[in-house]
């Protein structure tokens, strides 16, 4: 059959297969039977999802990769989304919308809660279909384009269990951090091991054993500092948002103790937000993770006693820096 010898062509064949287009520049895979489209996603995709982009990683360090990529399921995690919040009912009231903008990663910013209820709910009667709400996330949350996601892969299991711990054990809120969509260790998980062979960036990639996924954020505020004109009202714009995420923290007992600005977001909301807490830690415990003695974020403070003189020791503290940039890219 067809599906058989998918499954035992090579991936450069089936790549062929799967992306030849016909006279009016439709590919095979967008209009396949379903279970032929099922096979050819399972074999090209990853985690049999996402589709991921061709070219270098979007971000590498010594730990991790960050890889840019688009789900080709998106309409079925939104579907699963609606199911999950409604246990089988068949619409939604805006608290429901609520706690599916908390499950999606998105958070619960009041505009953006408001502006996709009004949307979605067209009847005025409160209530929200599953179609609608499908339509609603894709138009207001993606823009009408695909859904964008990154996946972070990482070599460390302790990173990779602050991020996660992190957002599950400490309920924080999407609206201040991102959140995250799934996340894959490679000894639960066979078909994640095996996937990681999909990724070519001309070096090995299977010693990054763990990851998460994300929706992915369309600038860091580095660059944005680095290639955009920011005037003051903009300044104190981000400012604001990036103190109310470091507050939340804080407020849950917890320090980032990373910030900076490769780690501040801009969402497509336009809404600033946290990101990268595998250094994060509760307030009062040691710190150090990743942190090194030519810059320390401005939530610690160093205690070098003759009895304490180990390390860092984690503080709750009011004050916040935004490291600037000059004109010529230096700090």
């Amino acid at each position: 059959t067809i599906i058989r010898i998918i499954k035992d062509s090579r991936i450069e064949d089936v790549k062929l297969l799967a992306y030849a287009k016909d006279l009016s520049g439709r590919s095979a895979i967008d209009y396949a039977v379903p279970e032929i489209k099922k096979a050819l996603q399972e074999w090209l995709l990853f985690l049999s999802r996402h589709k991921l982009v061709k070219g270098p990683p979007i971000h590498k360090s010594a730990t991790c990769i960050v890889i840019k990529a688009y789900d080709e399921k998106a309409d079925e995690h939104y579907a699963q989304v609606f199911e999950d919040i409604t246990k089988g009912k068949t619409e939604m009231d805006k608290e429901g919308l609520e706690k599916s903008l908390q499950k999606l990663a998105i958070g619960s910013d009041e505009k953006i809660l408001n502006d996709m209820f009004a949307k979605c709910d067209n009847d005025e009667n409160g209530l929200i279909t599953k179609e609608k709400f499908i339509a609603t996330c894709k138009d207001e949350l993606d823009y009408g384009q695909q859904h964008a996601v990154a996946i972070k892969l990482m070599k460390e299991e302790e990173h990779f269990k602050r991020e996660v711990d992190a957002r599950e054990n400490s309920r924080l809120d999407p609206t201040h951090v991102i959140g995250i969509d799934d996340s894959y260790d490679a000894k639960d998980n066979r078909n994640f091991k095996s996937d990681l062979a999909k990724i070519d960036f001309g070096f090995r990639v299977e010693e990054y054993s763990y990851a998460i996924i994300m929706p992915f954020a369309a600038r860091n505020l580095a660059v944005t500092l680095l290639q955009e004109r920011i005037d003051y009202r903009d300044a104190r714009l981000i400012q604001y948002q990036l103190a109310k995420s470091l507050k939340h923290l804080h407020d849950q007992g917890m320090l980032h103790a990373d910030f900076k600005p490769l780690n501040a977001m801009r969402m497509n909301d336009l809404k600033w937000r946290l990101i990268d807490l595998d250094a994060a830690v509760a307030i009062g415990e040691p710190v150090g993770a990743k942190t090194y003695s030519a810059y320390c974020p401005p939530e610690m403070t160093t205690i070098a006693t003759a009895e304490e003189i180990d390390g860092y020791q984690a503080q709750s503290n009011k004050g916040i820096v935004l490291r600037c940039y000059k004109e010529t890219g230096e700090e």
